[in-house]
């Protein structure tokens, strides 16, 4: 299944684009936020992060370029970066930039990540169990499962996917019985400790929706774990706020109540200080959602809230 990219044209709008300007795409994927920025105004400058070295190579080709640091788009340049996002700052420096008009971070995971990363997917039962975006980090999933003690699994699982009381601890029994007897190595290992855990059966057409709910939840704790989403999250919002020059529009896309928690507790603070307003209020909500039609298009976009943040 291919990515579509959610809330693209009101992501961009938010920045509001002008020709020359300097901006930032912290979350390249599969381009459609930066093609859509492109499309909106000349001879600007983008500095496009992804950590995935795929995303980087198909934007170039997508563009007839050879990979490289720096491509030609149009009138505009696109310097592409395959490293963490939290290291904007970074990179403005060494390519002698100055502060940025508007950055974009897109949370979301793409349907492509979601089959090329290895065990980030519960569809693929035989694939081992890693989900490490960056072959470079040290620790897999499978390695958390089989190495975290008690109340440090417990407490991965309640805060990375709000799973709580008797769930969360049978969950955790579940996971220490079963590597008594043998290591978690693939999906199909975890999905089986989860299936019990939860109460979860083949044979229970009613509960198809819960059990693609709850795999959805545990996969996304450990894919958060292993990949110091939150740790980088905390990082980046900071970075990508401090980056921008006065009038500068932060807009980031958030896809579930952590994330949501990061970036308000740390725009609230700004908001207090009078050093932001929010640009992206929708009547008493301080976000935009998608569309009935976008949903009806793409219905993992459900849970998008688009927020926008002004450095004034």
């Amino acid at each position: 299944m291919k990515h579509i990219t959610v809330l693209k044209k009101e992501t961009v709008a938010l920045i509001s684009p002008k020709d020359g300007g300097l901006y930032a795409d912290l979350t390249l994927g599969g381009g459609g936020h930066l093609k859509e920025l492109l499309s909106r105004a000349k001879n600007i400058t983008v500095l496009a992060f992804d950590i995935d070295k795929s995303n980087i190579k198909a934007f170039a080709e997508e563009n007839n370029q050879d990979v490289k640091d720096k491509i030609t788009v149009g009138d505009s340049t696109v310097y592409l970066i395959n490293d963490n996002f939290s290291k904007l700052e970074e990179y403005v420096e060494k390519f002698g930039l100055g502060k940025l008009d508007g950055v974009i971070a897109d949370l979301g995971w793409s349907m492509d990540q979601l089959t090329t990363v290895e065990g980030m997917s519960y569809e693929d039962k035989d694939a081992e169990l890693d989900m490490r975006m960056d072959p470079n980090l040290g620790v897999r999933a499978s390695d958390l499962l089989n190495a975290l003690g008690k109340n440090e699994l417990g407490e991965m699982f309640k805060k990375y996917s709000d799973i709580y009381g008797s769930q969360n601890s049978k969950l955790v029994e579940e996971i220490k019985a079963y590597r008594k007897k043998r290591l978690i190595l693939t999906v199909e290992d975890f999905l089986r400790i989860v299936d019990k855990a939860f109460g979860l059966s083949n044979a229970d057409p009613k509960g198809k929706s819960r059990k693609f709910q709850t795999y959805s939840k545990v996969f996304q704790a450990l894919r958060i774990a292993v990949n110091n989403e939150y740790g980088n999250l905390n990082e980046v919002v900071k970075v990508a706020f401090n980056s921008l020059k006065e009038g500068g529009v932060f807009a980031i896309l958030t896809f579930h109540s952590g994330e949501e928690k990061v970036v308000e507790a740390y725009f609230n603070q700004m908001i207090t200080d009078k050093k932001a307003e929010i640009v992206s209020t929708n009547g008493k909500d301080k976000f935009l959602r998608p569309t009935v039609d976008e949903l009806l298009a793409n219905i993992s976009a459900r849970s998008a809230k688009l927020w926008g943040f002004k450095n004034i």
